[in-house]
């Protein structure tokens, strides 16, 4: 689908948007949660800036009880307010009283379909990925899988009961490794590391408190990432982003350190690469039905293969995320931005309460 049908379908409905009542989720448990509040901090104060009626809610870093931001106005920032605090007993009831709900809970709980589950009970829209898709996208594995069967390279991986367990099983020809999280975001406890002793001290040390460990065969190159947005059927492919860190790899300080990293978009790369990346990044988007928005991680290797790596269904989401910023781009603003992905998620939820 183009721009210009999008925009037609909102602008045919901006006026009945205006009218509803919005919440964003932020904050939650996991190691992401600084994050998740300054993307909620910005699309909530977006929203209101823009005439809707917005609040906030900051979900405790023990359960669902949450800190509730009332009402969120114009060039206000949530830190600036205060909140009502709201107990575990009475938090769905207070998601209820809204229309629609943005999802900004970066981390394991707010992206592998728990919360979209409870938000489906609740029988609220939202705007992220549906339940299968979070959860697909959540476990680096599955999706890797999903990857291989749509015919998209993907580097080699192994998973064991430990470190050491999946050690035995690397080959000895494979000089570098990637140790990561099946299930976390934002390169927590990931480690690139040299394929002998010392490597595997160091991967041991740093992933030392990670649970569920994968390794995955180390593709040099330059990092791409590519964004979608829109419905299952009718997306559209965003302008790549190449991401450029000026020391070791995208690992968190990269990601969310001041000037520690370089943007380049669209990404200074062959048409026919480009053309390739988005196309399989489509696939991928379509497979996990990651609607409403979805971000897809490729590696281009100096041969110029794209090997994909992971799909992001809840990156970051400041005015300056990744996103935002391939849609700017393409001459998306951040809060048109929002608009569609909201409109996405009401009719996600039209055509769901229509087959049942």
């Amino acid at each position: 689908m183009s721009l210009e049908q999008i925009r037609s379908r909102l602008n045919a409905r901006r006026q009945e948007l205006l009218r509803l009542k919005i919440l964003v989720l932020a904050g939650g448990s996991s190691s992401e949660r600084d994050i998740s509040l300054n993307s909620g901090s910005s699309v909530a104060s977006a929203l209101a800036g823009h005439g809707y009626s917005t609040a906030l809610a900051v979900i405790s870093e023990q359960g669902i009880a949450l800190d509730y931001f009332r009402s969120i106005e114009s060039g206000t920032r949530p830190d600036d307010l205060s909140p009502v605090h709201v107990s575990a007993d009475s938090s769905l009831a207070t998601l209820g009283g809204h229309d629609v709900v943005f999802s900004m809970m970066h981390g394991s709980l707010g992206e592998n379909g728990t919360w979209q589950g409870l938000l489906r009970l609740v029988g609220l829209p939202f705007v992220s990925a549906d339940v299968k898709g979070s959860a697909l996208a959540m476990d680096k594995i599955l999706t890797k899988r999903v990857a291989l069967s749509l015919g998209i390279q993907t580097p080699l991986w192994w998973r064991g009961r430990d470190i050491d367990a999946i050690r035995a099983q690397i080959p000895g020809g494979i000089e570098r490794l990637v140790a990561k999280p099946v299930d976390e975001g934002s390169s927590v406890g990931v480690a690139i590391f040299a394929n002998d002793d010392a490597g595997w001290a160091e991967a041991r040390q740093i992933c030392s408190g990670v649970a569920n460990l994968m390794v995955e065969q180390h593709v040099s190159g330059r990092e791409l990432t590519c964004g979608w947005i829109g419905s299952q059927d009718e997306a559209l492919g965003l302008p790549i982003v190449e991401i450029r860190p000026r020391e070791g790899f995208y690992d968190y300080r990269a990601k969310y350190t001041k000037g520690a990293s370089e943007y380049l978009c669209p990404a200074p790369i062959d048409d026919s690469v480009a053309g390739a990346v988005s196309r399989d990044a489509g696939q991928i988007y379509r497979a996990l039905e990651l609607e409403p928005f979805a971000r897809i991680d490729f590696i281009l290797d100096n041969e110029g293969r794209h090997w994909f790596l992971e799909a992001n269904t809840l990156p970051g989401f400041t005015e300056l995320s990744l996103l935002p910023m391939a849609a700017r781009a393409l001459g998306i603003d951040y809060a048109e931005l929002l608009e569609i992905l909201m409109l996405c998620a009401l009719e996600r939820s039209e055509r769901q309460g229509a087959r049942q």
